[in-house]
């Protein structure tokens, strides 16, 4: 504790008698130390002379007062006030001399500066009653306590006189729900109260507070960051939910309220849905899954019973359906600007996914790219209703599906259309039928927002036209409809984007996504290439002179940057891209350019190559060692796929090479996988490398036809955790020996990651049953790789 000190001159003047005056001594005023407190940075009138008295009972007066190291202070009406400095916490003392006109005294007075808060909200995934709530700080301290009601709402007043830091709320169920704990990190006091201030209230309800809402998605949000710390992660709280792979969170966040609510699935004694997790030494996935097989719940081949399956699944509807997680769209929450959906794994995320752009007067657009024939920007407007967030497009760009029949669609007509729709099948006006369906309004229930990253809940109407031919030019008839659909939504607002640098893009090359035809040949000797066009990952290096190389094209181009948007201009494509969310370890971006008049914006992942080949790196491989593919990395368990997902391939020191994968009868596709096949004789496959670039041809003939195809890998490097990055493509040409041919198929260039994986260790029982069988070729026609002839992985 400081003091401010006031040096003090004390006169003693000695009266002299005159002609027979007194002999009495005046003394100087006595003084008591005083003590007050202040609240949320008010002002307080301190009366320091109630508690002071002159001997002579002389009328005293505040001649000075000292400076406190915090606030201010001043004499007014012969008071003392005090005023703290914004957010000012703990104890401050000053000085004050006080004089009865000839001698004075001093003293002090001791202030103490109080902040406080209250937050009300409701602690639920099932509204818990008569629980109890506490908000601690990072030591875990209790600093306020309340209890919920029957609805599970409380009202937590926090009074505070030093700086607590960050703040967490727990609630704890009692009775028949003692075994819910859930937590919200709400985040540092400081910024609370200036949020109170800034709303000029003290009271701190879910409508400013999300946070308030102490629910299984905090809580999953809450446990994954405490994994997250313990692995070493130094990222902040707010950091580390901005990269949240939001997926997992709602996963996590239903296994919860599977544990909360359904009576099936119990905790052991003295365990409760926090302290689950917390007194485990494993990871998150790990700790569920032994769990679930000591429930039994576990199958042979490692997915899930059906019986949580079940749970699980009614468990994330019921997250997404309740109203009292969901949040409420504004018009300043939408208006101006862009939302970007994306669908995130592991390693790669979708692309071409939908952009949503929000003018301040209700108009907007909705552009897409997610494949060559589906890339569209269509005008809509926007409203908020009632906090939902409704888009109209009355003119949306259908998706388009050729199938053979149209069974899949006629649940959505009546049955006099339907038996419409049957005649017209057997009429046999095409081969296929054209599927349109066009989203002609959505509504977004926003179910949770933070940072910028959110999940919604969105209803559409379709609308729905079927008819039975590829074009219009056969007469055929249409038959149109709507019907409702709804699905989950992440997306991000890009104008909270991250921060990258010209130098972030420099360090590195990048591998990015763009729409653009890509020619190759089957045979490099006979030429006749084949192009495609798609949306293609390239390899792009960075110089210093503002060029950039492609290293697909072996081309030269230009790139530009300005405020976190790259503008590149390669292979006769012009685009820029403006990274908006950090995802594990790529990035997020919303990519633009102009196509007829028309601005097309869509979202896909973009990745720094900050990495490369070792020098030692050797890709041959024999079975068990073989290289997996990781593009089914959102099924996989503990990091490694399930068999029955499992693509793999393997490239022998002799120069042949194969693909190994389960062996399934799709006859009876839920009986488990017994055994890996490959299919390395099936196509006589040869590899060969020269440099980074790895080829591997493969020859199937028979009597009927010869199937020839070509894969090429370009080989970027390998991550730290193992992973060998390329950018793969095939092409395969079909010939009949009957003269029948049809145009040469393929694959445009994306990026994918193989895992180095031992499928001995990795699945011993099904690896015993490959070894006594032998691997071989695939020999039932049910099997995957011989069941067509078209590409597969």
């Amino acid at each position: 504790m400081k003091h401010s000190i006031i040096a003090l001159v004390v006169s003693a003047t000695f009266l002299s008698a005159c002609g027979g005056g007194s002999d009495e001594k005046n003394q100087a005023p006595i003084l008591t130390a005083d003590a007050a407190s202040t609240l949320n940075d008010s002002a307080v009138t301190v009366d320091v002379l109630a508690n002071d008295s002159d001997p002579n009972g002389d009328a005293l007066t505040i001649s000075a007062v000292g400076t406190p190291d915090v606030g201010e202070v001043t004499i007014t009406n012969n008071t003392l006030v005090y005023t703290p400095s914004a957010q000012a916490m703990g104890d401050v003392s000053f000085s004050y001399e006080v004089t009865d006109g000839e001698l004075s005294s001093s003293s002090t007075v001791t202030i103490t500066n109080q902040q406080s808060v209250t937050i009300s909200g409701i602690a639920t995934d099932a509204p818990l009653n008569n629980g109890a709530v506490t908000a601690t700080n990072n030591n875990g301290d209790v600093l306020a306590t309340a209890t919920t009601d029957s609805n599970g709402r409380y009202s937590l007043p926090i009074l505070v006189s030093e700086n607590p830091g960050y703040l967490v709320l727990n609630a704890n169920g009692v009775g028949d729900q003692a075994h819910v704990s859930l937590v919200s990190r709400v985040g540092n006091f400081l910024d609370l109260s200036a949020l109170a201030s800034e709303n000029d209230t003290n009271e701190l309800s879910d409508a400013l507070l999300l946070e308030s809402k102490i629910t299984h998605v905090s809580t999953a949000l809450s446990i994954m960051y405490t994994e997250y710390v313990n692995d070493g992660g130094e990222a902040s709280f707010d950091v580390y939910v901005a990269e949240a792979d939001f997926e997992k969170v709602l996963g996590l966040a239903s296994f919860i309220k599977v544990l909360a609510d359904n009576e099936d699935f119990s905790l052991p004694d003295g365990t409760d849905t926090v302290s689950f997790f917390a007194n485990s030494e494993e990871n998150i996935l790990t700790t569920i899954r032994a769990y679930l097989n000591d429930l039994g719940l576990i199958n042979e081949d490692g997915t899930y019973a059906d019986a949580f399956a079940d749970a699980i699944n009614t468990a994330r509807v019921e997250t997404l359906e309740d109203d009292t997680l969901q949040q409420s769209y504004s018009e300043s929450s939408v208006a101006g600007k862009t939302f970007a959906t994306y669908n995130a794994g592991a390693y790669l995320a979708t692309k071409g996914s939908a952009v949503y752009t929000f003018n301040d007067d209700g108009t907007g657009s909705k552009s897409s790219a997610e494949n060559y024939y589906n890339i569209f920007s269509d005008s809509v407007s926007w409203s908020v209703d009632d906090g939902v967030l409704v888009v109209v497009n009355p003119d949306a760009t259908p998706s388009l599906e050729f199938p053979l029949s149209p069974s899949n669609y006629l649940e959505y007509f009546d049955e006099e259309t339907v038996l419409q729709i049957l005649a017209a099948d057997e009429e046999g006006y095409s081969a296929q039928w054209r599927i349109e369906k066009s989203p002609v309004s959505e509504s977004f229930e926003l179910v949770y927002e933070n940072g910028g990253n959110a999940i919604a809940q969105v209803s559409q109407v379709i609308e729905l036209t079927i008819t039975p031919a590829v074009d219009e030019s056969y007469g055929a008839p249409k038959f149109v409809t709507e019907y409702p659909q709804t699905y989950t939504s992440i997306y991000s607002d890009t104008s909270e984007a991250i921060s990258l640098s010209g130098e972030d893009v420099l360090a590195s090359p990048w591998v990015v996504a763009y729409n653009s035809e890509f020619e190759y040949s089957l045979n490099d000797q006979e030429g006749n290439p084949v192009s495609l066009e798609g949306m293609i990952s390239d390899y792009l290096t960075f110089n210093d002179d503002n060029t950039v190389t492609s290293r697909l094209f072996g081309t030269q181009g230009s790139w530009a940057f300005d405020s976190g948007t790259i503008s590149l201009s390669v292979n006769g494509k012009s685009f820029t891209v403006t990274p908006f969310k950090k995802q594990n370890d790529y990035l997020i971006a919303v990519y633009e350019y102009e196509e007829a008049g028309n601005v097309i914006k869509y979202a896909a992942d973009m990745h720094s190559i900050d990495f490369s080949l070792p020098e030692s790196f050797d890709v041959t491989s024999t079975p068990p060692k073989v290289w997996a593919s990781t593009l089914s990395a959102s099924l996989f368990v503990n990091d490694l796929p399930l068999a029955e997902d499992l693509w793999s391939y393997y490239f022998d020191s002799d120069g042949t090479a194969g693909r190994v994968f389960a062996e399934i009868d799709y006859s009876e596709p839920d009986l488990p996988v017994s055994r890996f096949v490959d299919d390395s004789a099936l196509y006589n496959f040869q590899w060969q490398q020269e440099g980074d670039l790895l080829t591997l041809d493969g020859l199937r003939e028979n009597s009927a036809f010869v199937f020839q195809r070509r894969f090429k890998w370009e080989l970027l490097g390998v991550t730290d955790s193992g992973l060998m990055a390329t950018i793969e493509y095939q092409v395969g040409t079909i010939n009949y020996s009957d003269g029948y041919s049809v145009e040469p198929v393929g694959t445009v260039p994306r990026l994918n990651f193989f895992m180095p994986l031992n499928l001995e260790e990795a699945y011993p029982e099904i690896w015993g049953n490959t070894e006594i069988n032998g691997l071989n070729t695939p020999d039932s026609q049910n099997n995957r790789s011989v069941s067509s002839l078209e590409l597969d992985q």
